[in-house]
């Protein structure tokens, strides 16, 4: 997956999000900091707590979503509610 050249995602891009073969996207650290970018700017450069220890908000989401694939969670959910939408 590309990013776009200002450094956002397209929604095409993030159509592509949803689907279960995306997942190796997910790996690569620079696609969760544009999804940052892209979802909640005015907030990219803010912290929050991930068992308690202060991290970027990009990194504490991909956390998560790592920690539901290790799980067998619903990855389609985080997506959507990510997101936003339904």
């Amino acid at each position: 997956m590309t990013i776009g050249k200002t450094g956002y995602l397209y929604p095409s891009m993030i159509t592509m999000l949803c689907r279960k073969n995306c997942r190796l996207s997910a790996i690569d650290p620079t696609f969760w900091q544009a999804l940052g970018k892209a979802t909640d700017p005015e907030r990219y450069e803010s912290s929050e707590l991930y068992n308690d220890e202060p991290m970027p908000r990009y990194l504490c989401k991909a956390m998560r979503f790592y920690s539901l694939i290790l799980t067998g969670g619903d990855t389609e959910k985080f997506w959507k509610e990510l997101l936003h939408t339904n």
